[in-house]
């Protein structure tokens, strides 16, 4: 099985790996060893045979070593009950693949659009050491990315939300910002602290205007 570093890949897409497992479906539903799944594809035990195996693994649409079986994600692609099931264990199929996984984790759902930054990345993040080979291995996990974002659902972003106003608070009388109180009233000037004090002595010489005043309306 082919490898990026840490990280192993198959050798063909999902659809064309679905299809051998639809040749065999009946016998890994029942189970089957390697040897008898090699008749059943018509193929020798070989190893263009075990990537083939090694394949349906890969994608998790197998499980089992000596006898080998249908699993449940391969039986909920081939036959789910709706087509969002379907898609669903099509999306955890691609996903299943190590390198893929690697891939998606990084690019999320976009296509690298530098081919050197991409396979600096890969480089980085595999470990991949055989430099002349990374090309061709990255190329072929990108391939596969590629067709596997058909089936990965991408999260959707909320929509943004209208700013409400905000809420206007109850009208408030303006605190002064200097520390004192100034009445002002014809000839009459009056300076106070801005303090209980000062304010109680402010409403005192406001009534003494107001008597002056209504003495002179008499």
């Amino acid at each position: 099985m082919p490898t990026l570093g840490r990280y192993k890949y198959p050798n063909r897409g999902l659809d064309a790996v679905l299809k051998e497992v639809e040749k065999v479906e009946t016998a890994l539903k029942e189970g089957i060893t390697r040897r008898n799944l090699a008749d059943a594809l018509g193929m020798k035990l070989s190893g263009a045979f075990f990537e083939k195996a090694a394949d349906m693994r890969t994608y998790g649409l197998t499980e089992g070593r000596g006898t080998v079986k249908l699993s449940d994600l391969a039986d909920k692609i081939l036959h789910g009950l709706t087509p969002d099931e379907k898609r669903e264990a099509r999306e955890q199929a691609w996903l299943h693949v190590d390198a893929i996984k690697l891939v998606h984790s990084i690019f999320k759902g976009t296509v690298p659009s530098r081919e050197e930054e991409y396979l600096a990345i890969m480089r980085e993040k595999s470990g991949e050491k055989n430099r002349a080979k990374l090309p061709i291995k990255a190329k072929q996990v990108l391939s596969l990315y590629k067709q596997a974002l058909s089936d990965i659902l991408m999260e959707q972003l909320p929509e943004e939300v209208e700013e409400k106003p905000p809420i206007e608070s109850p009208t408030t009388i303006p605190m002064p910002l200097v520390g004192i109180i100034e009445i002002k009233a014809e000839d009459y000037y009056q300076r106070l602290p801005y303090t209980p004090e000062g304010i109680d002595i402010g409403i005192n010489f406001l009534n003494l205007l107001k008597t002056q005043l209504g003495e002179k309306e008499e």
